[in-house]
């Protein structure tokens, strides 16, 4: 039996192919022998080529650009966690005295600058707790030890570079008003973006299993706007989420009893 002339070789396998071949015998790739690919007019690779292209163009957009910015969301979210490690670290959640308070109900003498003060704001209380006031001068008495501005930005908020706190500077929320008496699970620090009404609610009046499916609402806000969050509890524990997550979630599915109604309720004091 004749052979028939060998006209190239696979581009995939380098096995024997000719002109009278569309698939590769061997991997079975599509090839295009001399004589075919002379006969491809300029628009026909035109098209060839465009398609490609658009082809990679598809892919870029649907699998691998997505995944970047996940990736980056990611880090974005456990930076903030970090730095709220470190305010943890500096301000102890458990000792409510450090903790700030819309309403001052005890007359036993104040054990620091915090507990003899009431505020409105986090960025108010931040200040008190750098003593902002005395920065500079041989009178700057910061109320704990390790803590700056520093800790307060992250995820598209810059931090304060003038000792000069503002708004604009600060991604945290704080519980005022938490006593020792509170439960753990309570959440101290809530980055900005997160619409705390409904988490009032809960720590003050209690969390049930009818509340277990509600949706976490979050704010078009740096930081993250409305892609994730992150909250640190009184014992210290912390939730570091993208959205959306449940109410259940953040209280590990468990129930949380109402507070004493006698004791001022705990509010959450934004930038």
């Amino acid at each position: 039996m004749l052979m028939r002339e060998v006209a190239m070789t696979c581009p995939n396998c380098n096995a024997p192919i000719d002109d009278e071949m569309k698939f590769c015998i061997v991997c079975g790739i599509g090839v295009f022998p001399s004589s075919r690919k002379a006969k491809m007019t300029p628009l026909t690779r035109f098209i060839l080529n465009n398609v490609l292209l658009f082809g990679g163009v598809v892919i870029f957009w649907t699998i691998v650009f997505p995944a970047g910015l996940s990736a980056y969301a990611t880090g974005e979210r456990q930076s903030v966690a970090s730095r709220g490690r470190d305010l943890r670290t500096c301000i102890d959640f458990r000792d409510t005295d450090l903790l700030p308070k819309t309403l001052l109900t005890s007359t036993s003498q104040p054990k620091n600058a915090i507990s003899s003060r009431i505020f409105t704001t986090s960025t108010e209380y931040f200040k008190a707790i750098y003593d902002e006031e005395h920065v500079g001068t041989t009178n700057w008495y910061p109320v704990v030890q390790g803590f700056d501005y520093e800790m307060l930005s992250g995820a598209g908020v810059s931090t304060c570079r003038n000792q000069r706190l503002t708004s604009q500077n600060n991604i945290w929320a704080v519980a005022a008003n938490v006593t020792n008496e509170d439960d753990d699970r309570i959440p101290v620090l809530i980055t900005r973006n997160v619409n705390v009404k409904e988490i009032e609610r809960i720590v003050n009046h209690g969390l049930t299993t009818n509340d277990f499916a509600k949706n976490i609402r979050v704010d078009s806000r740096q930081p993250f706007t409305k892609k994730g969050y992150v909250i640190y509890f009184k014992g210290g524990g912390c939730f570091c989420s993208a959205c959306p997550k449940k109410l259940g979630d953040i209280f590990g599915n468990q129930e949380l009893p109402p507070r004493d109604p006698s004791k001022p309720p705990i509010v959450y004091l934004m930038p």
